[in-house]
């Protein structure tokens, strides 16, 4: 390995060794654009005696966890430290998440009635189909689990306002030392996201197929399952019955027809859906990269839902400033995060002017 020339400007992040168990420090000079070093963990000692061998460097950029913070601090006192523009981009954008996860599991949009001259296609086929909602039991079950979740993450706070280290917390509170760093950096208890995939599987590249199938009386399940595996198919048996269930269960709300028929306007629709996660990233997605569809999706979801206009419009110029290096304009960005009513982005705002 070439000797490592100190650089005056120094990025620093982390990287899995093996994802969700071990982790280490990454090291880059950002002047040669080039890593120099790998660390063998992410603790603030072992970047501060890195940083305290190598004299010199001038400006540190990072997250904006606490580890890395206290390690650039202790070695090296006299450079400055710089949040990363893509760090600032996904703390606003779990930020967003958090405002919009507490508006519900899924965000609920009106449907687009359907024009009777059109056609009905698979997409619209699968917008009737239904999906079973859980049981008095298991919604119970669920909340027990999101109670004792939210008293570990109180815990987490507790502790580390106490001055105990993420290594010590996790101790403490049996959890790993990745699930204390995570709640450490919310500032708000994190709600478990909905499943984007939710209805996909491995029949889900064959759905057009047995829709075809379907509309042509083909409904014989061995049959089915024996022609999809000719095709390349690598699911169950089970899989691919549950689909053909949703099939019948949507047959219920509108007949499956084939789509070079048209359909009738009277047909009702499902209201479409949008996880809190999808839906920040709609509003949050560079503007000049975001497709004609999905600016549609985004202005209905402002339109139906005037009550998160707020957060979507502070989330997206934030992002702004951000993207187009307008440092100028945060000062003015943080006041009205302060002044808002919405207790995330005053959390936010906060955690930035201590940083």
């Amino acid at each position: 390995m070439p000797a490592i020339v100190t650089p005056k400007t120094l990025g620093v992040d982390d990287f899995a060794f093996r994802k969700g168990r071990t982790y280490g420090t990454i090291l880059v000079d950002l002047d040669r654009n080039r890593p120099i070093a790998l660390l063998p963990d992410r603790e603030s000692e072992t970047l501060s005696r890195w940083l305290q061998q190598h004299p010199g460097v001038q400006v540190l950029s990072r997250d904006r966890s606490t580890a890395y913070k206290q390690g650039m601090t202790q070695g090296a006192p006299q450079a400055i430290q710089v949040a990363d523009r893509f760090h600032l981009l996904q703390n606003v954008t779990d930020v967003l998440q958090q405002v919009l996860g507490r508006q519900g599991r899924v965000l609920k949009l009106a449907p687009i009635p359907f024009s009777s001259a059109g056609s009905l296609h698979l997409e619209e086929i699968e917008q009737r189909l239904v999906f079973a909602q859980p049981s008095a039991k298991t919604q119970q079950q669920f909340k027990q689990r999101r109670a004792q979740r939210l008293e570990i993450y109180q815990t987490v706070w507790q502790l580390h306002n106490q001055g105990h280290s993420a290594s010590e917390i996790a101790q403490q509170v049996k959890r790993s030392a990745r699930t204390v760093q995570r709640y450490l950096k919310t500032l708000s208890f994190p709600e478990r996201r909905a499943r984007s995939d939710r209805g996909r599987s491995l029949v889900h590249p064959y759905r057009e197929y047995l829709v075809q199938q379907w509309n042509q009386g083909q409904r014989r399940m061995r049959e089915l399952f024996r022609d999809l595996q000719q095709q390349g198919y690598r699911g169950s048996y089970m899989s691919l019955n549950r689909y053909i269930h949703r099939l019948q269960q949507g047959q219920q709300a509108a007949e499956v027809v084939p789509v070079s028929q048209p359909v009738a306007q009277s047909v009702p629709s499902q209201r479409q859906t949008l996880t809190a996660r999808r839906a920040s990233y709609l509003s949050l997605q560079n503007p000049r990269t975001r497709s004609d569809k999905d600016e549609q999706l985004l202005h209905r979801l402002i339109e139906q839902n005037p009550t998160l206009a707020p957060a979507i419009e502070l989330a997206q110029t934030f992002a702004q400033l951000v993207r187009q290096r307008q440092p100028q304009q945060l000062d003015v960005w943080l006041q009205r995060a302060e002044e808002s009513e919405i207790e995330a982005f005053q959390r936010f705002a906060k955690s930035l002017k201590e940083q």
